[in-house]
């Protein structure tokens, strides 16, 4: 019925391809992720910035 001898390479070879697909999913979240918190501060800063130029302009 099944091969005994090549069990044992399938699960490991299986093993370390989910292992594989773990590390490049977790890669491409971490980069996706990092890319949104850079946006963010940028746009914190841009909208930041704006905000205290129409203060400023206020004032005087």
């Amino acid at each position: 019925m099944v091969n005994k001898e090549l069990l044992l390479p399938f699960l490991l070879i299986s093993f370390l391809f989910i292992v594989v697909l773990t590390i490049v999913l977790y890669k491409i979240m971490w980069m996706r992720l990092d890319a949104m918190i850079k946006k963010n501060k940028e746009d914190e800063e841009r909208t930041g910035k704006s905000v205290l130029e129409q203060k400023t302009e206020e004032k005087e």
